[in-house]
C-alpha cells in the first residue's frame, strides 16, 4: 500500500509538472470560414469537412490549410507553431520535467494565426470569339517553361 501511494504521488508530482499540457492541452480549436460557404478544408492533404467549422488541430506540427470550391481558386495558408506562453509558467511550477513534458506532447506551442477567413476568388475561364484576343497569364508558371514574346504597350 505504501509503494501504491508513493507511485501516486509520483505520478501526480509529473502530471502537474507540465503547465502547458494542463492549462490548455494538446490541441488548440481553430475556426475556418470561408466566402462563400461550403468549401472543402483539407489539413496537409486530409480532409476535415465543409466551411465554416471548427477543427481541432494538434499544436505539435505545423498545418497547411487548402480550401477549395468548384469555379473558384484555391486557398492555401500556412498555420505555424509558436512557443506558448504557458511554457514560462514550467520555469515557476514544472522545472525541466514539465518543459520536457509539454514540449513532448506539443503542448509548449500555439498555432497562429488562431482563425482562418477565405475570400474565395472566382476561377477564371477564358472564352474567345472569333474577334477577341484573349491573354491568360500564369501565376504558376512550370519549372522549364518557354518564353514567347513580351507584352508591349500601345501609346
Amino acid at each position: 500500500m505504501r509503494r501504491l501511494r508513493s507511485y501516486l504521488a509520483l505520478v501526480a508530482v509529473f502530471g502537474a509538472a507540465a503547465c502547458a499540457t494542463i492549462v490548455h492541452g494538446t490541441r488548440q480549436t481553430v475556426g475556418i470560414t470561408s466566402t462563400p460557404t461550403a468549401a472543402t478544408v483539407y489539413d496537409n492533404g486530409a480532409m476535415l469537412g465543409k466551411t465554416p467549422l471548427l477543427a481541432e488541430l494538434t499544436r505539435k506540427h505545423d498545418h497547411r490549410i487548402r480550401i477549395e470550391l468548384d469555379g473558384y481558386q484555391p486557398y492555401e495558408i500556412m498555420l505555424t507553431r509558436h512557443l506558448s506562453g504557458w511554457a514560462f509558467g514550467n520555469l515557476i511550477f514544472g522545472g525541466i520535467i514539465g518543459i520536457i513534458i509539454d514540449a513532448a506532447d506539443g503542448a509548449i506551442y500555439k498555432i497562429k494565426p488562431e482563425a482562418v477567413s477565405a475570400a474565395l476568388a472566382k476561377a477564371s475561364t477564358a472564352q474567345a470569339s472569333s474577334s477577341q484576343l484573349v491573354i491568360a497569364v500564369e501565376l504558376h508558371p512550370q519549372e522549364k517553361g518557354e518564353l514567347l514574346g513580351y507584352l508591349v504597350p500601345q501609346k
